[in-house]
């Protein structure tokens, strides 16, 4: 989470908080998904709960929509992937 903040030029709490703001969005989508690809073994659930108590339905539905955009190399996607590249 601390990477992807750094990244994306917000803090910690801004990631966690509950806001439906793009510029939030985007960030917790891109470590949600992050983070279930370094770490599959790690529940939904559990994800959801790193970010302020976010059900697994909504996790779930983060990793689609990122993996979405990286499928389509969308700006979301690339920057996703440049991030998750630079671990």
């Amino acid at each position: 989470i601390k990477h992807v903040c750094e990244q994306y030029k917000i803090t910690e709490a801004q990631i966690k908080r509950r806001c439906q703001d793009r510029w939030i969005i985007d960030p917790r989508h891109t470590a949600m998904y992050i983070i279930k690809k370094k770490h599959p073994k790690i529940s939904l659930k559990r994800i959801g709960l790193m970010f302020g108590n976010y059900d697994h339905a909504t996790v779930l539905c983060a990793i689609r929509s990122m993996t979405n955009s990286i499928e389509v190399y969308d700006e979301r996607g690339k920057k996703c992937l440049n991030i998750l590249h630079s671990f």
